[in-house]
């Protein structure tokens, strides 16, 4: 059985612990006239959880008082500036009891009755001043602000922190520092910048490092090597090789903390995009990559593997540094059937190369060059914004990133431009090749007479002709061989 009442001193504290007291008259009543029945009124300071001021209110005998009809009792605190609470609890007869406290004026501050509760404020402490801020230890205190932290304003509650981008690296800090050009701080509260390494440099706002106008980071190349923990296997068995747009993909393989063998993982439908970036991720910071994406591969898609099987139901929220803190089971299975894989995008963290014909980079960020939309082209190189990619003339297509558009008859797509400046769009124009004195077989749709492929020698026509057979016994492919049907050959001869 307790009233309960809150009530606020705002805490405005001077430099170094500037903690002002004040004098409280608590008054405490009881209607019936006969005391509070051992009820008492405690005071705790809310920060500190501590009790500061405990009265036993009043008691039975100030029944024997006249001329007063309730009994009263009046008691004085001091207490340092602050947040407390006021609580009366341990009466039989909690309805009768009463309580108000006031200030040296005699202003009543806050009052409850029964279980009802007040709150007030009374700003009495001195502002801790630039550079610092306000805590809570035993009671109120200033302190100093710490480097990545300032103040600006005398009386702050708090000291502020530095935001991305800035730094503070001394202490009682008025203002932060904007990092130096070639510098940056992802994060608030830096105490100093870091410095962009490599080819990288800051951006405008100094919130990170990353390649230069008209540039991007540039592609891994090569075979992608194994981390401590996390491989990627390709159906022969080796480590895969990075493709142009520094793609690897295949199984994945995993070596456990403690053992000294690789192994696969029994996929199910719990392997997500979020398992294979943890997965890709985890291979790209130990080998100095910048992970762009992760893409799952199903069983469908991944080649058996062998040996072990560590682990099945692997599941991650994607925010893992690694594959091996995230949940799972072990596995009893020995059927490699159930393997998955994943796809790893990655970029060179700290390289970065000049945008070619087709792309540009119109920020400073950590990502490769964008393409020219498709229908788009561009042949300037290191272009930094989008209006370098004109409209393609009528009768003329690009796909995306193209340097130059080419005649929709010729396959519609554009290509980079060799070192001649010529285009090779893998598309046979069979003018330019007469022209140019050559001779060739060609298959010809009957019914719509165009050109559906063309070899430039007998030989290379005996080739075709196999790997045409091969496909329609192999697959049975019925829908192919009535296409087939439906071509005639002719030889054309050079000039």
């Amino acid at each position: 059985m307790w009233a309960a009442a809150a009530f606020l001193l705002a805490a405005c504290m001077g430099a170094d612990a500037r903690r002002l007291a004040e004098t409280y008259t608590i008054v405490m009543r009881d209607s019936h006239g006969d005391g509070w029945h051992g009820g008492t009124l405690n005071l705790t300071d809310v920060h500190s959880g501590n009790v500061v001021a405990s009265f036993t209110g009043p008691q039975e005998s100030c029944k024997y008082n006249p001329p007063l009809d309730t009994c009263e009792s009046i008691e004085t605190v001091s207490l340092d500036c602050g947040n407390f609470e006021a609580a009366q609890h341990g009466s039989t007869y909690h309805e009768e009891c009463s309580w108000e406290i006031r200030d040296a004026a005699g202003l009543i501050m806050a009052s409850a009755s029964g279980t009802s509760a007040a709150s007030f404020a009374n700003n009495l402490c001195a502002s801790c001043g630039l550079g610092h801020g306000s805590i809570y230890v035993s009671g109120p205190d200033c302190e100093v602000c710490p480097a990545g932290k300032y103040s600006d304003v005398d009386g702050a509650g708090s000291c502020k922190i530095c935001e991305a981008g800035k730094y503070g690296s001394t202490p009682s800090a008025v203002a932060c520092v904007a990092c130096e050009a070639g510098k940056a701080s992802s994060t608030a509260g830096a105490s100093a910048c870091t410095a962009c390494s490599g080819e990288l440099t800051s951006n405008d706002d100094r919130t990170l490092c990353g390649c230069g106008l008209g540039s991007g980071n540039s592609f891994p190349s090569g075979q992608l090597q194994d981390a401590s923990s996390v491989r990627i296997r390709d159906t022969s068995n080796n480590s895969p090789t990075f493709d142009s747009e520094g793609v690897a993909s295949g199984r994945i393989e995993v070596k456990p903390s403690g053992e000294t063998a690789w192994g696969t993982i029994d996929g199910n439908s719990n392997w997500d995009s979020r398992d294979a970036l943890v997965a890709c991720r985890e291979i790209g910071n130990e080998l100095g990559y910048a992970t762009v994406s992760g893409t799952p591969l199903g069983r469908d898609d991944t080649a058996d593997g062998s040996g072990e099987i560590w682990w099945e139901s692997v599941q991650c929220s994607g925010s893992e540094g690694t594959l091996e803190s995230c949940s799972k089971w072990t596995t009893s299975s020995t059927s490699h059937h159930n393997d998955i894989g994943i796809t790893c995008k990655y970029i060179q963290a700290d390289e970065c190369e000049a945008c070619p014909a087709g792309k540009f980079s119109d920020t400073i960020d950590t990502s490769s060059c964008t393409n020219c939309e498709a229908g788009h082209y561009s042949s300037t190189r290191s272009a930094t914004s989008a209006d370098t990619c004109l409209t393609c003339e009528e009768g003329k297509a690009a796909i995306a990133g193209s340097s130059n558009c080419i005649a929709s008859s010729d396959g519609g797509g554009g290509e980079e431009e060799e070192e001649g400046g010529e285009v090779d769009d893998g598309s046979f124009n069979e003018a330019e090749e007469i022209d140019r004195g050559g001779a060739y077989w060609k298959f010809i749709n009957a019914t719509n007479p165009v050109i559906i492929a063309a070899v430039s020698s007998t030989a290379g026509l005996v080739l075709a002709l196999y790997v045409i057979l091969i496909i329609v016994v192999a697959e049975g492919n019925l829908g192919f061989w009535t296409t087939l049907r439906c071509m005639k050959l002719s030889w054309v001869g050079g000039r």
